[in-house]
């Protein structure tokens, strides 16, 4: 039996521009993620920008998208595109390479 998802519960696919990458954007966004508790993933793109898809309860997604149209201190974000998703939500926020590879391998 699947677990059925809060009615507060909403998913959001980003893509993030400007100069975000070699800016610890992606650690940063983990951190913030993990304090929020929301979902999800992060990952550069090939076109110098990052992207993500962040799932959880609206207080918490909302202040995650809030928190990348500025990013950590080096950054400096020009644009966030924000598009709803209906992607089934992962059980934690894990950081991606650019290919969607795992960068933080579950400990054995």
């Amino acid at each position: 039996m699947k677990n059925k998802l809060p009615s507060d519960f909403q998913s959001f696919h980003l893509r993030i521009s400007g100069k975000v990458q070699g800016v610890f954007f992606r650690a940063s966004a983990k951190r913030k993620a993990d304090a929020l508790g929301v979902r999800g993933w992060i990952r550069n793109t090939e076109d110098d920008g990052v992207e993500s898809k962040v799932s959880g309860e609206v207080a918490a997604v909302s202040e995650f998208i809030e928190w990348c149209k500025k990013g950590p201190a080096l950054a400096v974000v020009t644009e966030v595109l924000v598009e709803p998703c209906a992607d089934p939500p992962m059980d934690k926020f894990t950081i991606l390479d650019t290919h969607g590879e795992d960068k933080m391998p579950a400990s054995t």
